[in-house]
């Protein structure tokens, strides 16, 4: 029987990366090098100029395909501008901005599968500046790079109250980390629910909304760190052989697991059943759509087979407690408060 999915090419999306961002060009820099000048972006968000998609090489079409990098051996008069940029609408390949593009359904309506892991923002956070309210007004105000007017700072700053135990990582109670910043957690919460836990929940619920079979996962065990081939001193969790406890379940954590990574997934054999496990639920979702198999997996139902609210499948190790399915209700009233200021941003 041939597979409604497996015709073909692999109509499917596998969505855990994702950034937000806003940027906006004015006053733009100018910079000279032997070849010529090049034009870039000031960005007054952050009080930066950058130059984006500056070329190292010759064109790669043509005469130079399939070739190693020729040099840039040209010049050129006038201005050379490296403005590419994430908010690019074209009217064609990119009609409108991404979020708006999933309200009204105009996206690829085939299964996905979408997560982020607990601590999402502890990558983000600025380290040792936010100790007070007033650091952190200021740095919401002028250096997330979404422009928010103070009334939308200080109902941020309401959502999320300077409560180390609401705080990211999450689960470590009233510890601060006050070395990283005495509001590092709070800080840590809203950037990442801003950047990754907001938007993935828009998103899953577009796409559900849309009848495009959707699964999400809350990845919730915390990285190895260093290398399998000199972990013998960490056979009872040595925190020596593990991510910082303040970073928690960082960004990106959750790769070695999914690739089943010898060299950085770690040495114990509960976190070898977890990526064996993950390896064949995106193995199974990549093949026909579904990371179900019906027998020995944990059932990693549909995001809205339970409800409009949404269901993620936590992933974990046994000694944690094992995988389980939980409501995608955690933050919800913040998440869905700074979901309005992602209208931008490029997934």
């Amino acid at each position: 029987m041939t597979r409604p999915w497996n015709r073909g090419l692999k109509a499917v999306a596998i969505l855990n990366l994702l950034l937000s961002t806003t940027i906006s060009a004015r006053a733009d820099p100018e910079v000279k090098v032997l070849n010529g000048t090049y034009a870039g972006l000031h960005l007054p968000e952050f009080r930066q100029d950058v130059f984006l998609g500056m070329p190292y090489a010759q064109d790669t079409g043509g005469q130079n395909r399939f070739r190693t990098p020729q040099a840039l051996n040209e010049s050129w008069a006038g201005a050379w501008g490296m403005l590419y940029s994430v908010e690019l609408q074209d009217g064609d390949i990119i009609p409108n901005y991404p979020s708006e593009l999933l309200d009204t359904g105009r996206f690829a309506h085939v299964p996905h599968l979408y997560g982020t892991n607990s601590d999402e923002g502890t990558d983000n956070a600025p380290v040792g500046t936010i100790n007070t309210d007033e650091d952190l007004r200021s740095y919401l105000s002028y250096e997330t790079g979404f422009g928010f007017p103070d009334s939308t700072v200080a109902r941020i700053m309401e959502l999320y109250p300077d409560d180390p135990a609401q705080g990211i990582p999450l689960d470590t109670g009233g510890e601060r980390f006050a070395d990283k910043g005495w509001q590092y957690k709070r800080v840590a919460a809203i950037l990442g629910d801003v950047f990754y836990h907001a938007p993935r929940r828009y998103d899953a619920q577009r796409y559900a909304t849309h009848a495009a079979p959707t699964y999400v996962y809350r990845f919730n065990t915390r990285g190895f760190q260093g290398s399998t081939a000199n972990a013998s001193s960490c056979a009872n969790y040595s925190a020596s052989c593990l991510r910082p406890a303040y970073q928690g379940v960082a960004h990106f954590t959750e790769t070695a697991f999914v690739f089943a990574n010898p060299t950085y997934l770690g040495p114990w054999p509960e976190y070898r059943a977890l990526s064996d496990q993950m390896s064949a639920q995106w193995v199974r979702f990549a093949y026909d759509g579904d990371p179900n198999d019906g027998e020995t997996l944990p059932e990693w139902p549909k995001y809205d087979s339970q409800g409009e609210e949404g269901v993620n499948l936590v992933l974990q190790t046994e000694p944690q407690g094992g995988s389980y399915v939980e409501r995608d209700t955690y933050r919800r009233p913040g998440r869905e408060y700074l979901t309005q200021w992602a209208r931008r941003r490029h997934v």
